[in-house]
């Protein structure tokens, strides 16, 4: 199940990639299949695709559960970014 999930993510990564800006967000982990992506801490722009909040989002059997995604939809968040260093069953 996993497998699945990470080329799915992985591809949506490489989708996304055309559209990546100097801004990176960063993935920190919590504790075990719990991370947060760290945006940053200037107002919303352009650059920093909206994403000046910090989103959780928990790994479990049956997919990727996100917290806290205030503005928008995961992919606006760059949540593919993120989890880009999913390779089979490892974790980001």
């Amino acid at each position: 199940m996993l497998s699945k999930l990470s080329s799915g993510l992985i591809g949506l990564l490489l989708l996304a990639a055309p559209l990546a800006h100097a801004f990176e967000p960063t993935t920190q982990k919590v504790t075990d299949n719990v991370y947060a992506i760290i945006g940053e801490l200037d107002q919303r722009s352009a650059d920093n695709q909206g994403l000046n909040n910090t989103t959780g989002f928990i790994i479990t059997a049956d997919g990727v559960r996100l917290s806290s995604a205030i503005g928008g939809k995961p992919e606006d968040l760059q949540v593919e970014y993120a989890s880009e260093t999913f390779e089979g069953d490892e974790k980001p």
